[in-house]
């Protein structure tokens, strides 16, 4: 499966446990650098949901509190600024840190999986 295939079907990975455990470690380590504590209890059912619920109330409090440090955080994660622009621009202002918690989670989705694809294909030669 090319990874342009994998990437445009996001979604079907946020019920795999093994990619959303990889995902929450690579979300524990980009928050670490900002003395942010993020925890995994790797419950199968509500793996996504739970990082997103812990994420939430970080983002929206440095919404409100340290815009600066949460550009720096969006910086380090490699979220797409002008898919902020974008997304902020088609939704209600109230949901501002929803959505950037969801590209948050989005973007370090795509390391899991661009990281395994090519993992991947190193053992298949």
């Amino acid at each position: 499966m090319s990874l342009e295939l994998q990437l445009s079907q996001l979604p079907t990975f946020y019920n795999r446990v093994d990619i959303i455990q990889q995902t929450a470690e690579q979300t524990i380590k980009d928050f670490d650098v900002f003395d942010y504590q993020i925890t995994f209890s790797e419950t199968e059912k509500t793996a996504y949901e739970e990082l997103f619920d812990q994420i939430l109330p970080l983002i929206g409090n440095l919404v409100i509190n340290d815009y600066k440090k949460l550009m720096n955080i969006l910086y380090r994660i490699d979220v797409n600024e002008d898919l902020i622009d974008q997304k902020l621009s088609t939704s209600n202002p109230t949901q501002f840190a929803e959505i950037i918690t969801e590209l948050v989670l989005e973007r370090e989705l795509k390391k899991v999986v661009i990281r395994n694809y090519y993992k991947n294909q190193q053992n298949e030669t």
